[in-house]
């Protein structure tokens, strides 16, 4: 059994919008929980973060000037690489810890140290910081999150087929430990999927993910923000239907006919794509929606 840490990092990668990252770190110095770490790793162009980022908890959040912007993918491995504990959760710099985040991960890595990560549920807050709700929020968190009740356990056949019928872990929850992870880190030539991409290698590699019913962050509900359609796209369509296409193959390998089966259904995709559509038709938005429909007939291929 592996010992217990005494800390945790919080590390922010960072881009751009000093005032959403400013709560970002005061929600770090309100944790309950005070055996903590923090960084930000400073990826952007704007002026005077290093200064702002000294200026709260009397210089206890450091800053880091990323070397240069090679993508998310490349801050998340940097911000593993930076720090000094074994536990490390890669927090989203426009989204806010609850103040229990800290006591409720220590105390389950603590009763789970064989874990690769813990996970959390988590609130969606809108633009200004209020509660919101979304439709696929819902079915994530309520319909498909196994943890709604109790602590679950992900791991092999099992574990892959929970997470292939919906991407119910909110990334910026998880506590991830080094130790575990050794090596495996975050690809570095995608965006949309690589959170989901290394927590299922990790899956497939024997590991296990720990699924907690606490809820100890708040996170923009993005789907309901104009920055959205960006990544609704073409990008967007081509990962997510190359995981689908991975995890099918991978399954077959391994007689994992469950899971094959969701992944050739790719049911939840197709709700994504469909609700999207619909609801930009709803707001008039027709040029989205012209997209939707095109997505959406190239899913049912």
């Amino acid at each position: 059994m592996r010992s217990s840490p005494r800390l945790i990092t919080f590390a922010i990668p960072f881009e751009r919008g000093i005032p959403i990252l400013a709560r970002s770190i005061k929600s770090i110095l309100n944790q309950r929980d005070t055996s903590w770490q923090a960084f930000v790793y400073d990826t952007g162009t704007e002026e005077g973060i290093e200064t702002v980022v000294k200026s709260f908890g009397q210089g206890r959040v450091r800053y880091v000037r990323a070397p240069t912007d090679r993508g998310i993918g490349a801050s998340y491995n940097g911000c593993l690489e930076l720090a000094e504990t074994d536990l490390v959760s890669i927090l989203d710099a426009d989204g806010e810890l609850r103040p229990n985040y800290c006591e409720v991960m220590r105390d389950a890595s603590t009763r789970y140290p064989d874990a690769a990560a813990v996970f959390c549920r988590a609130e969606i807050m809108d633009a200004q910081g209020g509660p919101t709700r979304s439709v696929p929020d819902f079915i994530k968190d309520v319909l498909i999150n196994p943890a709604l009740r109790r602590e679950i356990t992900l791991e092999g056949e099992e574990g892959v087929h929970a997470l292939l019928k919906g991407n119910f872990i909110v990334a910026a929850t998880l506590c991830f430990r080094k130790s575990v992870l050794r090596e495996r880190r975050f690809r570095e030539d995608c965006k949309i999927v690589l959170v989901r991409d290394l927590t299922t290698r990790l899956l497939l590699d024997g590991e296990q993910l720990v699924g907690l019913p606490e809820r100890g962050y708040r996170y923009r509900g993005h789907n309901e923000t104009a920055s959205a359609k960006h990544a609704f796209t073409e990008q967007w369509f081509k990962e997510e239907f190359a995981y689908y296409d991975w995890m099918y193959a991978e399954s077959m390998k391994r007689g994992w006919a469950r899971c094959a089966e969701l992944a050739d259904r790719r049911s939840i995709l197709k709700l994504n794509v469909a609700y999207r559509a619909l609801k930009n038709l709803t707001l008039l938005d027709l040029a989205d929606v012209r997209r939707g429909l095109r997505l959406f007939r190239r899913s049912r291929r």
